[in-house]
C-alpha cells in the first residue's frame, strides 16, 4: 500500500519593538541630526526634484525630528495608553495616569 505524505513547513516570525535608538547616541541633539536628515531623507524620495531640501538642517526640521522623538519615546513607555487616547477614548477611572486626565494633541503627543 502506498501512503502519500504530505509535508508541511511553518515559519514564523516576530519582532521585537524594545530596539531603543536613544542609547545609540552619545547626546540628545546628536540622535535629533540624525532623525531630521533621516525625515529629510524621506520627504526627499517622496519630492519631486525640484522640491528636494539640501544643505544645513532648518529649525523647521529640527523640531520636526524633536517631535518624532518625544513621540517615540511616549509610545515605548505608554503604548496601551496612547492606543485609547488615539481613539478618542478616555483613560478608564481606575488608571494610574486618570487622574492627569491626559490628551493626545495635535502632533499625536501626550
Amino acid at each position: 500500500m502506498n501512503i502519500k505524505q504530505n509535508k508541511l513547513k511553518i515559519f514564523s516570525t516576530s519582532t521585537n519593538n524594545s530596539w531603543d535608538i536613544f542609547s545609540k547616541f552619545s547626546s540628545f541633539l546628536k540622535l535629533q541630526r540624525t532623525i531630521a536628515y533621516c525625515l529629510r531623507f524621506i520627504y526627499n524620495l517622496k519630492s519631486k526634484p525640484v522640491d528636494k531640501k539640501i544643505g544645513s538642517l532648518t529649525l523647521s526640521e529640527m523640531e520636526a525630528a524633536h517631535i518624532t522623538l518625544i513621540k517615540l519615546a511616549q509610545l515605548q513607555s505608554f503604548k496601551e495608553e496612547i492606543s485609547i487616547l488615539s481613539k478618542d477614548r478616555y483613560l478608564p477611572p481606575k488608571h494610574k495616569l486618570s487622574s492627569l486626565t491626559p490628551y493626545l494633541d495635535d502632533n499625536g503627543i501626550v
